[in-house]
């Protein structure tokens, strides 16, 4: 009796995505160490804002203070300087690196070597190929991005904002883990659409600056901006943590006023507010020079005299509560893309000739 051997089943997908990360340590050396970096940075900056933060005002950032329970003053000392530049890149290009820097090259790598054909005459189909290293882009890079969102909101803005960080939008929250698995998908289709790893990398880099350029150019006014009406020079009660989306000078009623005129009425009533000078002034010869305290601003006056000539300021802005609304709206949107641009890479690999 003869033995007859017996074959082999095909490696299921399960299999083949523990194969291929075995044998690219680099995958996973990559994401624990870009993890690290995230942690300990940020930590670090935690450590340098320690009992110090910016409150947000009407028109902006203010002063730094320290506080100690309730009781806030204001400081003068101040993180290192190198602190906002380095977050402020760690934070923009975290969401796009692992796209750039393994997806596209390696991918696209195996397909202009043509490689692929070993794989592909191992039992192996053309999409359980695709799946496996797609799979691996995607885990890895959200592991990848919700630590770093994690970080951030664990460490930083508890010590610099007082609300969300509306000029972090599109690094934050949902919006930032959904932007980078588009960039994995485009990052797919465009390594087998070129074959080449620049022309890939180039492709998922200038799709990366169009959807970040498109999201921050609207997200301001995707939705309708509730608007609320004061005197110029009068404090606005908006609701804490919104984004002042546009000042406009109008007239009690609505009326937009010009730019000319605004100026000079802003002029005028700056004059009226300051004090004036005490004593003679004169340039002729032999006049007493004039005599006058340390100049003041009172803004009660300055208030009036901008009423008085119907001058007011319409602010549109969004409320604190649209920040999660957006998000959630252009995060569903760009997965929305994701899954089609993985669709169309998986119809896309049956009909590509290597």
């Amino acid at each position: 009796m003869t033995a007859t051997e017996i074959p082999k089943s095909p490696p299921s997908f399960l299999e083949l995505l523990w194969s291929y990360t075995t044998r690219h340590r680099r995958l996973v050396v990559s994401v624990i160490g870009l993890v690290a970096i995230e942690i300990i940075w940020f930590a670090f900056v935690g450590y340098e804002f320690r009992d110090i933060r910016a409150t947000e005002g009407f028109l902006g950032i203010a002063p730094l203070t320290q506080c100690t329970g309730a009781s806030c003053a204001t400081v003068f000392r101040a993180p290192p300087p190198f602190i906002g530049p380095v977050t402020d890149l760690l934070i923009y290009a975290l969401p796009a690196i692992w796209a750039l820097v393994f997806v596209a090259p390696s991918l696209a790598r195996e397909l202009e070597s043509r490689s692929v054909r070993f794989s592909w005459t191992q039992a192996v189909t053309r999409k359980q190929w695709l799946g496996v290293r797609t799979a691996s882009g995607l885990f890895a890079t959200l592991v990848v991005v919700v630590a770093e969102v994690l970080v951030v909101r664990r460490w930083i803005f508890p010590h610099s904002y007082t609300s969300e960080p509306w000029q972090w939008f599109i690094f934050t929250g949902v919006l930032a883990p959904a932007i980078a698995l588009l960039l994995v998908a485009v990052a797919v289709l465009s390594s087998l659409l070129w074959k080449k790893p620049v022309a890939a990398l180039l492709t998922t880099a200038v799709l990366f600056g169009a959807v970040a350029l498109g999201i921050t150019t609207t997200y301001q006014t995707l939705l309708s901006p509730k608007t609320i009406m004061s005197g110029a020079g009068s404090p606005l009660s908006l609701p804490q943590g919104s984004l002042v989306v546009g000042e406009t000078s109008v007239t009690k009623n609505g009326t937009r006023l010009s730019s000319t005129y605004t100026n000079q009425v802003l002029s005028t009533c700056n004059r009226q507010a300051m004090s004036k000078f005490r004593g003679v002034q004169s340039n002729q010869p032999g006049a007493t020079a004039g005599i006058f305290s340390p100049t003041t601003f009172n803004p009660s006056t300055y208030t009036s005299c901008l009423e008085s000539h119907n001058l007011y300021t319409l602010i549109s802005y969004q409320p604190p509560l649209r920040f999660w609304e957006l998000q959630w709206i252009y995060a569903g949107a760009t997965m929305g893309a994701t899954a089609a641009i993985v669709a169309l890479s998986f119809m896309l690999v049956k009909r590509i000739d290597i």
